[in-house]
């Protein structure tokens, strides 16, 4: 695994750079002061820290030996998963983007049986407000609203 980790962070590391590289040619309008180019650039900061870390951690000695078989209950779950995944983004369209999301991350918390029903509650909601600030007020990217009665 060590091997593995060490050329998958230095793949990601390569796509991180080709991604930051590629988004200098993105031109549009700025309302902000936050071109086109922001989010893609941030993402691929990230993306090359964390294959840094994967390649630090490698050449520590601290990457993971366990066992990774696939089996039929984690199939099961990986598949309800993309189910609800799939729900909520056809869902997106009719309800909205706060909506969907809310139950969406409710949903997934629930199943994976993840904190409390208060935990829950308060993840979903905190979690989709923060994405749809960022998206409304820092990015200026509008998401899906409400439109069932509009049909």
């Amino acid at each position: 695994m060590k091997k593995a980790d060490i050329f998958v962070g230095l793949i990601i590391i390569f796509i991180s750079v080709a991604v930051f590289v590629m988004t200098q040619k993105f031109v549009g309008k700025v309302y902000t002061g936050y071109g086109p180019d922001r989010f893609p650039r941030f993402l691929a900061i990230i993306w090359s820290v964390l294959g840094i870390m994967l390649i630090f951690n490698a050449l520590r000695d601290k990457f993971f030996e366990e066992d990774m078989k696939i089996t039929a209950y984690g199939l099961m779950r990986v598949s309800a998963v993309l189910g609800l995944t799939i729900a909520a983004l056809i869902a997106m369209n009719y309800i909205g983007f706060i909506a969907a999301t809310m139950i969406y991350i409710f949903l997934i918390m629930s199943y994976l049986k993840e904190k409390s029903w208060a935990g829950r509650i308060a993840t979903s909601i905190g979690v989709t407000m923060g994405i749809y600030l960022i998206f409304k007020y820092v990015m200026v990217i509008p998401l899906p609203e409400f439109i069932i009665f509009e049909i």
